[in-house]
């Protein structure tokens, strides 16, 4: 009888450690909904000079690459009222003048993708550094009762997991967002430089996305 009371008292005993040692450990908070531009901004200023490299360089493709479309259309229409007035092929030298302005222009294009993925990935392992800095001086300022309610685990996930998908998945989805962004307003300002009417569409449409 006894010994039926020490095993039930021990077990008791141990049921309420394990139960003040799961009070002991926090449970991790996480954020949810949308994220706010203000992280996104905070993230990006990070990026210091090389951000404002990678956007500029973005805006100069973009240009570029609008007036290879051009001088396209510029060389197609030459070579056909060519034809049509004197029923023969394009002469060499004309055909020769148009393609090395294409090939520079392709110069050019290489050139500032090449500069807008070094400024972007330069300026993710900037962000980078900053990041996983402030988070060890944030962990080694940290009081003792900090360790005793977080797992070394959780804290390892932020080393390593965490930090890996900043490294890897942001600067990605920033180039990408990047063209995308300045892709969208360019088309929009050549829509309503050929068709201003289209204001009266545009703003209520932006309006409508913007709030749902």
């Amino acid at each position: 009888m006894d010994k039926e009371k020490s095993v039930a008292k021990s077990q008791l005993e141990k049921k309420t450690s394990e139960q003040k040692g799961a009070k002991l450990t926090q449970k991790e908070e996480a954020m949810e909904g949308a994220i706010s531009w203000d992280i996104f901004y905070s993230y990006f200023k990070l990026y210091g000079v090389y951000g404002i490299f990678a956007i500029i360089t973005q805006f100069c493709y973009l240009g570029i690459d609008t007036f290879s479309n051009f001088w396209l259309s510029m060389w197609s229409g030459a070579t056909d009222n060519w034809e049509a007035d004197t029923g023969e092929p394009l002469p060499l030298n004309e055909t020769f003048y148009y393609i090395i302005i294409y090939s520079i222009i392709g110069l050019f294009l290489i050139l500032f993708v090449y500069v807008k993925t070094i400024s972007l990935y330069s300026g993710a392992i900037n962000a980078s550094k900053k990041i996983h800095r402030s988070l060890l001086s944030a962990l080694l300022k940290a009081p003792m009762s900090f360790y005793d309610v977080t797992p070394f685990g959780r804290i390892l996930n932020r080393f390593s997991k965490d930090i890996a998908t900043i490294d890897e998945n942001l600067p990605r989805t920033i180039s990408m967002w990047l063209v995308t962004a300045l892709k969208v307003v360019a088309v929009i300002f050549i829509v309503i430089y050929t068709t201003p009417v289209i204001v009266f569409i545009l703003i209520p449409l932006i309006i409508f996305y913007y709030y749902t």
